[in-house]
C-alpha cells in the first residue's frame, strides 16, 4: 500500500490578508485544506509582507493561521533566494515581486496551486503556475 500523496495550497499575500479580514473564500480554502489533513504553505516572504500590512487588531487572526497544525512557513534561504532571483530576472520591479515570486517558487516546487488575488502577476513570473483566484 502506498502512503497518501501530500498535498495542500500555497497562500499568496492576498489570501493571507483575506484570511485576516475573515473573507469567506480564503477562510473556506484554508479550513477545507486543514480539515482534510493537507498542508497550508505561507512562504516567509509572503508572511513578511503580510505582517507589514495586517492591521494591529488582526494580528491575532494571522497568528491563528500560523498556529494551525498543518501550516508551514518555508524559509527564504540562500538556495531559494537564488531560485526566486531566477524567476525575477529581467523584472525591473523585482523588489516589489519578492513575495509573489516566493509563492510561485513554493507552488511550482510542490506542483500545488496558489490562492491569490493576482494570478496574472504570478503567471508573468512562471507561466505554468496553478492559480486559484480569489473571487
Amino acid at each position: 500500500m502506498n502512503p497518501p500523496t501530500l498535498t495542500g495550497v500555497v497562500l499568496d499575500l492576498g489570501a493571507v490578508l483575506g484570511w485576516c479580514r475573515r473573507d469567506p473564500y480564503p477562510h473556506a480554502i484554508a479550513w477545507a485544506t486543514a480539515g482534510s489533513g493537507n498542508t497550508i504553505v505561507v512562504p516567509a516572504a509572503v508572511l513578511t509582507a503580510a505582517r507589514a500590512l495586517v492591521p494591529a487588531g488582526q494580528l491575532d487572526i494571522l497568528a491563528a493561521l500560523l498556529g494551525m497544525p498543518h501550516t508551514v512557513v518555508p524559509v527564504l534561504d540562500v538556495g531559494i533566494a537564488a531560485d526566486i532571483g531566477g524567476l525575477l530576472t529581467g523584472h525591473t520591479d523585482a523588489d516589489a515581486l519578492v513575495s509573489a515570486a516566493h509563492a510561485v517558487h513554493e507552488a511550482i516546487s510542490r506542483n500545488w496551486s496558489v490562492l491569490t488575488d493576482r494570478a496574472p502577476v504570478l503567471r508573468r513570473l512562471h507561466a505554468e503556475v496553478q492559480a486559484d483566484t480569489i473571487p
